[in-house]
């Protein structure tokens, strides 16, 4: 993950940023339907917390990014 955001802040791809969402949204049903199936209620809430936490600044660097790049096209 750290090598996703570190290149991610180099370069004017959003290609590491769309890794880091595709991974979030592939870890997170999963691991709140476990710990939903095992009554485990906390866990649920730090699941969908972490996730907010994470994909929300993710989706507005991603869309930062994409208009940097935009931005640098027509200039």
């Amino acid at each position: 993950m750290v090598y996703l955001v570190s290149s991610a802040s180099r370069g004017n791809s959003t290609a590491p940023w769309n890794t880091l969402l595709i991974a979030i949204a592939l870890w997170a049903p999963a691991d709140i339907a476990i710990s939903l199936i095992h009554q485990f209620w906390l866990h649920v809430i730090v699941d969908i917390v972490s996730v907010f936490s994470i994909a929300i600044p993710v989706l507005i660097l991603r869309t930062q990014v994409r208009n940097y790049v935009v931005v640098a096209i027509i200039a």
